[in-house]
């Protein structure tokens, strides 16, 4: 959990791919490497987009792409989420 962070964040990322099934859009913290190399910390939001065979999660904000998983490509969405040190406030745990 992030320091003096008010809400309780979690890796579970089974639940976050389950929450992103059922349509929902979910509040993320993932690190970063700026250009000067420094990793830093930014909130996102992570969302399923697309249908069948056309189906992507992906971690963005700002028009900044963080992660993006393509399950039919053979992506592995929990390694997209710890390469990525994600967190998300699950919405019905906090």
């Amino acid at each position: 959990m992030i320091e003096n962070f008010p809400y309780r964040t979690s890796r579970d990322y089974d639940r976050l791919l389950a929450l992103l099934d059922a349509g929902h859009v979910i509040v993320c913290i993932v690190d970063y490497r700026t250009r000067d190399g420094h990793v830093t910390r930014d909130i996102c939001r992570g969302r399923k987009t697309g249908g069948g065979h056309d189906v992507r999660y992906s971690f963005d904000a700002r028009g900044i792409g963080y992660g993006e998983v393509w399950p039919d490509l053979d992506d592995d969405f929990t390694h997209v989420c710890q390469y990525c040190d994600l967190e998300f406030i699950d919405p019905d745990r906090t």
